[in-house]
C-alpha cells in the first residue's frame, strides 16, 4: 500500500503518528483527510439545505427578520457615530 511520507512516519489515508510533523500546505488534505472546520461546514450547510426544503416558509421568515435586525443595528450605530462626530466639533 502506498503512502506519503509525513514528518518521520508514513501516512497510509489520513492517520499518521509523529511528534514532529510536517508542515501543512492550506487547502491540501492527505488522503481525503477531514478537518473539524470542513465538518462542521459540510454539517452547516447540510442543516440549512434541510431546513429550507422541510420550512420554506419559516426560513424565509428568518432571514426577514434577521436582514430587519442587522439594519436596525446599523442604522442605530451609524446615528450614534454622526452624533459622536458632530459633538467634537
Amino acid at each position: 500500500m502506498a503512502g506519503m511520507v509525513v514528518g518521520r512516519k508514513v501516512l497510509t489515508c489520513g492517520f499518521a503518528i509523529s511528534i514532529f510533523p510536517a508542515p501543512r500546505v492550506p487547502g491540501r488534505y492527505a488522503c481525503g483527510q477531514m478537518t473539524l472546520k470542513r465538518l462542521m461546514w459540510l454539517v452547516f450547510i447540510a442543516f440549512a439545505v434541510f431546513f429550507i426544503i422541510q420550512q420554506p416558509a419559516a426560513a424565509a421568515h428568518l432571514v426577514k427578520n434577521a436582514s430587519q435586525s442587522l439594519t436596525d443595528f446599523f442604522g442605530t450605530a451609524a446615528h450614534a457615530l454622526s452624533k459622536f462626530v458632530k459633538s467634537l466639533a
